[in-house]
């Protein structure tokens, strides 16, 4: 038996997925600041194309949205984004609304992974301006050599002025031949607003979330496993609710997760394939509604599939990823 009471069950066990939302400043979280700093997302560019003027782009690769993947691995910022593909040359502007000067711009350059396959060489020079002032600019490899580790996504956020025209720009710098998929993903526009931390009490307790990956339900004591492999759950429902027809909304983890943090079926969230696995940032998780409550949060994952490069961390304070680690070491 694990110390929560529930079953190993093999190897399985350590891909357990522990979302833990600790969720008022009582105990340990007393010596919290008394305020909860919360990022809220406005909107992206990527999905409002009445806002984007294409200045320049290839005639054979053109300015499109889509999904970019640098790498697709989930345990670093290699990721699938909603992103623009601006095949070098390439340039896009955009003029933003009026905003506070709280604003942020945020947004991050990559290669989709296509132009690691490319049997070239060079590089692209990716440019951010705002107001004609360059605010961001990197160089990134391409071709079959480049390291996997570099293949991610590189970030940057400016702050914004009441108003501002925004250019991004994509620049070939040595090599030749087929078009690179360089591409701008997360481009969007948040602010981050201030909500007064709560104080655990009998009207607003603390709340735990915890999700188990690839365990069906009679692998449990409670569900009907004779042996009784599961104490501590076996407790919880008997005194408290036990759900006797519960149905997952998907058979894999991705859409599972996010249906479950945000309420809505795959079909509506969107996060049903291994390139568009990213929580949109304009959805509502459990995380934020909480947060927006004053509650604090926190979300520990010992899942690798099941994290931040995914946008599953999206309104919590903390999140910590332990891949593959039991839950006791966690």
């Amino acid at each position: 038996m694990s110390p929560l009471g529930f079953p190993r069950m093999g190897r399985c066990w350590l891909s357990v997925l522990l979302p833990l939302l600790a969720l008022s400043a009582c105990g340990a979280y007393a010596v919290e600041p008394a305020l909860i700093t919360v990022e809220q997302v406005d909107f992206s560019v990527v999905t409002e194309p009445d806002l984007r003027e294409i200045i320049t782009e290839r005639e054979d690769a053109p300015v499109e949205a889509a999904m970019a993947v640098p790498i697709g691995q989930s345990w670093f910022d290699g990721g699938a984004l909603p992103a623009l593909l601006m095949p070098p040359l390439a340039e896009v502007a955009f003029e933003l609304p009026s905003y506070a000067p709280d604003a942020l711009f945020s947004f991050a350059a990559g290669i989709h992974r296509t132009g690691y396959e490319l049997d070239t060489d060079g590089r692209v020079r990716f440019e951010v301006e705002v107001d004609g002032a360059l605010v961001f600019e990197a160089s990134l490899e391409v071709g079959t050599e480049v390291p996997r580790a570099d293949r991610r996504w590189h970030r940057g956020e400016v702050a914004l002025a009441p108003r501002n025209r925004v250019t991004l720009r994509t620049i070939r710098e040595g090599g030749s031949g087929a078009p690179v998929p360089a591409a701008f993903g997360d481009l969007q526009v948040s602010r981050r607003i201030e909500v007064l931390r709560t104080r655990a009490s009998a009207r607003r307790p603390n709340v735990v979330l915890i999700l188990i990956d690839t365990l069906r339900a009679d692998g449990l004591h409670v569900y009907g496993n004779p042996r009784e492999v599961s104490p501590t759950l076996d407790g919880l429902a008997a005194r408290g609710e036990l759900y006797e027809d519960a149905y997952a909304p998907s058979p894999w983890t991705w859409p599972s997760t996010a249906t479950l943090l945000t309420g809505q079926r795959p079909e509506e969230h969107g996060f049903v394939g291994p390139d568009s696995c990213h929580l949109d940032d304009g959805l509502t998780t459990l995380a934020e509604a909480f947060q927006m409550a004053g509650f604090t949060t926190a979300g520990f994952s010992c899942n690798p599939l099941v994290a931040p490069s995914k946008n599953l961390d999206q309104g919590f304070e903390v999140f910590r990823k332990n891949d593959w680690q039991p839950t006791r070491e966690v």
